[in-house]
């Protein structure tokens, strides 16, 4: 597309500064991380700014059981989400807030990408404007951008290193694909599926070797481009990650954690938590192919309808997808145009429960950018079509009702999702709140220091400071197994427990071993603390 005339100076900025000022309001209304993701990452970041390194001290699954617990962590999960966290208390000071704060400024920027990307395939101000619009009012993205997770360093980097190697085929300038490289690198960082778009920028560098720089009189001919290319791109991402796949392999002998892999061959999502039983395609081929085929299309279904509500907002799907038509040649696109498709059926049809809990939803904050950039010229698109089939239809006047309304849709849609979430009656900030109380107890009974065995582990720990470890999703003998492996004291029963220990929670059944101290909660949220005799006490 011709760039002839620049985009308008202040605009972009204004844009961010607009999306600081909803981000700091949206993290001002949390005052707590919420869910077990973000639990996890905010005790990984005080681990490190204990000076604990990267240590977990609990165990939240059982894919690839340690030996003990403290133990070396991010094996499954990776590790920036805590060091940005880490930062932002080094920064900042020891708060909630101050951990918040560098996710805050990331996701701030998100609408920028989206400007720029906008910018770049259609060349109209009007476009970029809408896309980075759209971006500062992200729906259901909005109040998990701000938290200690994976979403929003994922979807800026993820989204960088898309729009790099795209810039890298259309403009054949090979210093594109070393900043695809360094982005790739930090989204893998954030995320193990970051390797996917590793392997995407990788396979573009290949591709530009093998069809570009045809002409003699460019640089030195496919062979120089072929190395150039690929190794800006190999030597940013190892500049990234070369050092975290170093630590891997002092601490596992291997530099890539295999545990991810297993989780292709659950049957259940609470098969995550199941301890002893192989998680192996031989075992995942004797459920069944019904059960199988049964499970890739409830997956489907899902994501299909997450897609829908979380990346377009519910009210972009006609526009964006018209305006990805539309722009279907456009070199800048194509790598974005090959990686939706892929991450979507590698979380539907691979890792299809993790897809579903929400595999999809942290990958696709990466997409945002540019479905939210395609919308703008699909709106256009809609508005020709309209024009040529009814009289009196001013395109430009048009344009600025419709763009308006579907900026002013995102905002509502983005409004529904935080009261969803529980952010304006409190309800968030009040989750797992019993979890302190339980905490307080049990240094009322003098064993602030006992190892806890319980359904959300990083909660229990970032809420009491206890070394927590997960109930497994095994029969009640198993779970005593464990705890005596790893020198659990007590067992909470909540919502979060395995259906295996329904009966004892609900009192019609009881055993020995299990002494029942303490009930905190109400109703559905009763949580009940045994004391598991003859355990090994702190």
């Amino acid at each position: 597309m011709s760039q002839a005339h620049p985009p308008g100076r202040w605009l972009p900025w204004i844009i961010v500064t607009l999306a600081l000022g909803i981000r700091l309001l949206t993290a001002w209304l949390l005052r707590q991380p919420g869910y077990t993701d973000a639990y996890y990452y905010a005790v990984g970041a005080q681990q490190l700014y204990e000076g604990h390194g990267f240590e977990e001290p609990f165990i939240w699954n059982y894919l690839d059981p340690p030996e003990s617990v403290p133990h070396p962590g991010y094996l499954y999960w990776m590790p920036l989400t805590a060091v940005l966290g880490w930062l932002g208390l080094e920064v900042l000071g020891d708060s909630f807030t101050a951990m918040q704060a560098p996710f805050v400024l990331l996701s701030a920027l998100l609408p920028l990408i989206a400007y720029v990307v906008a910018w770049d395939l259609t060349g109209q101000r009007k476009h970029a404007a809408m896309a980075g619009l759209l971006a500062v009012f992200p729906g259901f993205y909005a109040h998990v951008f701000v938290l200690p997770d994976n979403f929003a360093p994922f979807a800026l980097a993820g989204s960088v290193c898309l729009w790099a190697t795209g810039r890298g085929l259309r403009d054949q300038k090979l210093l594109w694909f070393g900043l695809a490289g360094l982005a790739a690198g930090l989204a893998n960082l954030a995320r193990a599926d970051g390797l996917l778009l590793a392997g995407f920028a990788l396979a573009a560098a290949l591709f530009q070797a093998q069809f570009a720089f045809r002409q003699p009189n460019q640089l030195r001919g496919p062979a120089w481009t072929l190395f150039a290319g690929v190794a800006l791109l190999v030597g940013g991402y190892l500049l990234v990650m070369g050092p975290w796949l170093v630590r891997n392999w002092l601490v596992t002998g291997s530099p890539i954690g295999g545990s991810g892999t297993k989780t292709m061959f659950l049957t259940t999502y609470d098969d995550m938590f199941a301890y002893g039983r192989p998680l192996t395609l031989e075992n995942y081929s004797a459920w069944g192919w019904g059960e199988i085929l049964k499970s890739k299309a409830q997956g489907l279904l899902l994501n299909l309808q997450r897609l829908w509500v979380e990346n377009l907002l519910i009210v972009l799907l006609p526009f964006s997808a018209l305006g990805l038509w539309k722009l279907r040649r456009e070199q800048l696109l194509w790598p974005f145009l090959l990686y939706m498709p892929l991450l979507f059926l590698a979380m539907t049809l691979v890792f299809t429960f993790p897809g579903m809990r929400g595999g999809l939803y942290h990958s696709g904050g990466a997409l945002l950018p540019f479905l939210f950039a395609a919308a703008g010229p699909g709106l256009e698109v809609a508005l020709r079509w309209a024009a040529r089939r009814f009289r009196g239809w001013h395109i430009r006047k048009a344009w600025s009702a419709f763009s308006a309304g579907l900026v002013a849709l995102a905002v509502l849609v983005m409004a529904f999702a935080l009261w969803k979430a529980g952010l304006f009656n409190g309800e968030w900030n009040q989750r797992d709140l019993d979890y302190a109380e339980l905490g307080d107890w049990l240094a009322d009974q003098e064993a602030a220091q006992a190892v806890v065995m319980v359904g959300d582990a990083p909660g229990f720990t970032w809420h009491t400071g206890h070394i927590a470890i997960a109930v497994p999703n095994e029969p009640l003998e198993t779970i005593l197994a464990v705890a005596g492996r790893y020198g659990a004291r007590y067992l909470v029963l909540d919502d979060a427990r395995p259906r295996t220990t329904d009966e004892l929670y609900a009192g019609r059944m009881s055993d020995p071993r299990l002494i029942l101290r303490h009930i905190v909660g109400e109703e559905e949220e009763i949580h009940q603390i045994y004391e598991i005799a003859g355990s090994v006490q702190p």
